[in-house]
């Protein structure tokens, strides 16, 4: 039986939904997507499995190529022709929607949304059940179990009240529908949210594909942890900068690294032939091969290898970037300056083809201390909560229209290198696009901006919420 619209509400899926109505004859159009599935790892699977006509009202008949579906959306069209002239003969079209979870997480329904303009003449109803027998009413808080389904009717139509052809002819909708891992035990069980002490404030521990942004164990290295998502509750204030950085990670020995949430300065990496055979080799020998400027960041004893291993040489001099960062721009700080940790920073060059864990291993093979530094390749891919899309470098690439959409990282204004050389030559720097690539400049001769990153202490005291109305800040070393 169909469902009335103002009681149904509070359970609506649908997302994207435009009516469009002419005299005499309507087309109804809408789209409905699932939420959350996209972000979540390998054993996370919640789809659409099927979508059918379930009922036809009056003349109402669904357009010819419709509904169309995959895993994760539905669009509907529907032409409607005239109202009725009492209840239940007017035109409409009653779909059935099945929605599994085909993977080994359950899934709990945690926010349903409904917004939209008002139009008294269309019904536009869903209900929902969930499980397999279709007993449960689908509501927020549900719990979609591993090897469950929930089945969605979908009606569009006129509303039955109406009998004659309404002056109002525009009505549009939309509805989201967001599945999150579920925090519960196999026997409906609430499990207790773990939290860790960061410096004094209280965070709350993500598990593992909860897609939701916050903070997680690090996915390599054991007894760290890294902030993931599209805007964390991460902003710290630092240098007098309200909420202008972001903490990226807690170290395993507690210090904080943080980085600024937008760029200081645009410059080269490192000038045209400060390093090389124009300077008579004062750079190394590594460095003399790149007359466009030189991509190691620092000083190095013995040789440093591009991640290829085609290049190689001996790097005696520090970049401008450092130079830079750790001179004009380390003096330029006022306050909490005593705050900063002098750190290793790494800057060694993985292959593209890399995994994570590999990639955070060969960052590791060269290391310089400084105050002042840019961030790796390997943090930026591991702020994305969207690990199965977003998890290695060439992932990132291949799927950076939606990687983009899960990390705050991106700066949409902006692209800003990071610390990590490309590996296939000796003068090239990889850094973040603004539409969330992990590109490359041709020449570190070439501008990108300068987003600082540094360490805090291990014995900084924080307080505060983390949010940008709220941020945390440092309540000792506060110069």
């Amino acid at each position: 039986m169909r469902k009335r619209k103002n009681r149904n509400i509070i359970i609506c899926t649908l997302c994207g939904v435009l009516l469009l109505m002419v005299v005499g004859y309507s087309v109804f159009s809408t789209q409905l997507n699932i939420n959350g599935t996209t972000s979540i790892t390998s054993n996370w699977n919640v789809l659409i499995t099927n979508v059918e006509e379930d009922y036809v009202f009056g003349e109402a008949t669904t357009v010819p190529g419709y509904p169309i579906w995959n895993e994760l959306s539905a669009s509907f069209k529907v032409n409607l022709v005239s109202p009725g002239t009492n209840n239940y003969d007017e035109d409409g079209i009653q779909y059935a929607v099945t929605i599994e979870n085909r993977g080994s997480i359950d899934a709990k329904l945690e926010k349903i949304q409904f917004s939209g303009s008002e139009n008294d003449a269309i019904m536009f109803d869903i209900y929902g059940y969930i499980g397999n027998n279709g007993y449960n009413e689908l509501t927020e808080g549900s719990i979609l179990r591993a090897g469950q389904r929930a089945t969605l009717g979908v009606y569009i139509g006129y509303n039955p009240d109406v009998t004659s052809q309404p002056d109002n002819l525009e009505a549009s909708f939309e509805m989201t529908l967001d599945f999150v891992q579920s925090n519960l035990d196999e026997n409906g069980i609430a499990i207790p949210p773990v939290y860790i002490d960061m410096n004094g404030v209280k965070v709350e521990l993500k598990e593992e594909g909860a897609v939701r942004d916050g903070l997680y164990n690090d996915p390599v290295e054991a007894g760290r942890y890294v902030y993931r998502g599209a805007n964390p509750n991460n902003y710290i204030t630092f240098n007098g900068e309200t909420a202008g950085w972001r903490i990226l990670a807690i170290e395993t020995d507690g210090i904080i690294k943080i980085m600024r949430n937008s760029s200081v300065t645009r410059m080269a990496f490192d000038s045209e032939g400060l390093r090389d055979s124009t300077s008579n080799g004062a750079g190394g020998t590594y460095c003399s091969k790149a007359s466009d400027g030189c991509n190691a960041w620092a000083k190095t004893t013995g040789e440093y290898v591009s991640g290829n291993g085609k290049y190689k040489g001996t790097v005696l001099l520090d970049s401008e970037m450092k130079t830079y960062l750790n001179g004009t721009y380390y003096d330029s700080i006022t306050k909490n300056k005593t705050a900063i940790a002098n750190h290793a920073w790494y800057y060694g060059s993985p292959e593209y083809e890399s995994s994570l864990s590999e990639m955070v291993e060969k960052e590791k093979a060269y290391s310089a201390a400084s105050n002042v530094g840019l961030i790796q390749a390997s943090d930026y891919i591991k702020s994305n909560t969207n690990t199965s899309l977003c998890g290695t470098y060439d992932l990132v690439n291949s799927n950076y229209s939606i990687c983009k959409s899960t990390t705050y990282m991106v700066h949409s204004d902006d692209a800003y290198f990071l610390l990590t050389p490309m590996p296939s030559n000796t003068s090239s720097m990889l850094r973040v696009s603004p539409v969330g690539q992990i590109g490359f400049s041709d020449y570190t001769v070439l501008q990108n901006g300068v987003t600082p990153s540094v360490y805090l202490k291990s014995d900084v005291e924080l307080e505060g919420k983390g949010t940008q109305d709220e941020p945390y800040k440092i309540i000792n070393y506060v110069e």
